[in-house]
């Protein structure tokens, strides 16, 4: 019976209804984590960028041939991120964030840049020269506002600070997808700030395939004639759809191309991994090539 002029007081829960509910709510947030996780992580390879002994460049140069160098230095990356299909998340001063969805265009694209930085200095009297070192690694990376964030961005970041000027740093994860095309050199384990066991890095030396012929292959559609499952996988990596509009065939050409390309595009974003890119861009060729036949 509730006390006179008061309200009856809430009956207590039961520890199993109190327990049920709790355990409801961490399955709720649970399955919020997953779904933000699959809609927001991509498996790709983080590339890190930064010019060696920067700021004692900006102590010893005027401002002007500075602001010089560090244009030089970012044409130069910034050509072969694009060439090689990667997209720059962000600049910093000094350096630039890239991410790749392959781990060798990647690699190619980060000794491109050193290729083209030791040509700019056999070029140029000593204070117009720079350096630069890379790291690279690859896993899942959360995608968000036009940025990167997890574990794997930061091990890239840290790893090309432990590099020799004109180094190109990887990790294990990356140079189990470039072993085959590439030569490297293994370094060991480092000790990398943030993480609990050493890291096994590797230089990068040496591109041991020839790209151009494997881009042409890929383009045609031809098969590796040794029927080789590892070139296989490389020629789906570096495929890339070309919508050409035969000479006369007007607008409609040109806007359908427009449309094809844009598609392609959006495939790169969408894909989950390199072989479902693949067939997505194979499929948009073949029903292009099919359009420009009938035209």
């Amino acid at each position: 019976m509730p006390p006179v002029g008061g309200a009856a007081p809430a009956p207590a829960r039961a520890p199993a209804a109190a327990a049920a509910s709790s355990a409801s709510g961490a399955i709720g947030q649970a399955k919020l984590e997953f779904k933000f996780k699959r809609e927001n992580t991509q498996v790709l390879t983080v590339f890190f960028i930064d010019m060696a002994d920067s700021t004692q460049k900006s102590n010893e140069l005027a401002q002007s041939a500075y602001l010089k160098l560090i244009k030089t230095f970012e044409e130069a990356t910034e050509a072969s991120i694009t060439a090689n299909r990667g997209q720059i998340v962000k600049k910093m001063g000094d350096g630039i964030l890239a991410i790749f969805k392959h781990a060798l265009n990647a690699t190619v694209a980060a000794m491109i840049v050193q290729q083209r930085i030791q040509q700019h200095n056999e070029r140029h009297l000593e204070q117009d020269k720079f350096h630069v070192r890379v790291g690279l690694n690859t896993g899942p990376v959360t995608r968000k506002d036009n940025d990167v964030f997890g574990k794997e961005v930061n091990v890239a970041s840290r790893l090309q600070n432990y590099g020799a000027k004109g180094d190109v740093l990887l990790t294990q994860a990356t140079f189990e997808h470039i072993r085959d095309f590439v030569r490297c050199t293994k370094l060991g384990g480092i000790n990398v700030k943030g993480v609990t066991e050493p890291i096994t890095a590797y230089k990068a030396e040496e591109i041991t395939v020839d790209l151009a012929k494997l881009q042409a292959g890929a383009a045609a559609g031809q098969k590796s004639v040794r029927g080789d499952a590892t070139l296989e996988r490389l020629k789906e990596t570096i495929f890339v759809p070309s919508f050409q509009v035969p000479p006369g065939k007007g607008d409609v050409a040109n806007l359908l191309r427009t449309t094809f390309t844009e598609m392609a595009r959006a495939i790169e974003d969408i894909a989950t991994d390199a072989h479902e890119e693949y067939v997505f861009k194979r499929y948009l060729q073949e029903k292009w090539d099919q359009i420009v036949a009938r035209l």
